[in-house]
């Protein structure tokens, strides 16, 4: 096995995770906090998915899909390529309004099928410790192992988080 099919494999496991934890949920559901000054569900899932295309946007040095393919029109949001929920204040949080679990997903999808392409056909050992300037991040300098690795720590952790919300805002059992 190539370390390529490896990193898309673990992305392709996130893909899994967000349809099976998504299931049968509600925009109600998406956007219900545990407690207050919590995540709600949607919010989990967005901002790692906005981060993902942050990172692969930064990296090949394209326009974000988020921007490019209107999904913030989606989310009712504006087109801010810098609104990942990166350093969200707990109003910030509050005011977001999660769309359906499909819009969630299909982003998700358009965020993967990048990585996917950037995975397979252009990432090799010598890429690996390019640096890339982060121009929504104060122009921070990471090298291109950095961010995968920054990329997926920060969506198996949130998408994690929203599976324990999920288990109590709607049912302990929801796992099959």
């Amino acid at each position: 096995m190539k370390y390529q099919q490896l990193v898309a494999g673990l992305y392709a496991k996130l893909s899994q995770e967000i349809d099976m934890l998504l299931d049968g949920l509600t925009v109600g559901d998406l956007n219900r906090k545990p407690a207050e000054d919590t995540n709600p569900i949607g919010w989990l899932l967005w901002h790692p998915t906005r981060g993902m295309d942050r990172a692969i946007s930064d990296t090949t040095g394209q326009e974000q899909v988020w921007v490019k393919d209107g999904w913030y029109k989606k989310f009712g949001r504006e087109p801010n390529p810098g609104d990942t929920g990166f350093g969200h204040t707990k109003e910030q949080v509050a005011a977001f309004k999660s769309p359906d679990g499909e819009t969630l997903k299909g982003y998700f999808q358009a965020v993967l099928a990048r990585v996917n392409d950037y995975l397979e056909n252009e990432l090799d050992e010598t890429e690996l410790e390019r640096e890339v300037v982060r121009p929504t991040l104060n122009n921070m300098k990471l090298p291109v192992h950095a961010l995968i690795i920054g990329s997926l720590n920060d969506a198996f952790q949130h998408v994690g988080q929203a599976g324990y919300v999920r288990g109590l805002v709607k049912a302990p059992r929801w796992r099959r």
